[in-house]
């Protein structure tokens, strides 16, 4: 495993060109939200998230 530090320089002008969207993108709010879901162990800081929306999720399901 090669271990190092990426970094990304932006220039003045890079940054003049940045747009940022007005709302959020709902299908990749739902594919990142499943991905976080299904990873095995994932982010102890989301379990309480975790277990709303698995919860959430189960009574979508069952309609």
């Amino acid at each position: 495993m090669i271990k190092g530090t990426l970094r990304i320089v932006f220039t003045g002008e890079d940054l003049t060109r940045v747009r940022i969207a007005g709302r959020a993108d709902m299908m990749w709010e739902m594919a990142l939200s499943l991905h976080i879901l299904q990873r095995p162990g994932g982010a102890s800081a989301l379990s309480g998230w975790r277990r709303q929306a698995n919860k959430y999720a189960g009574m979508v399901m069952t309609l």
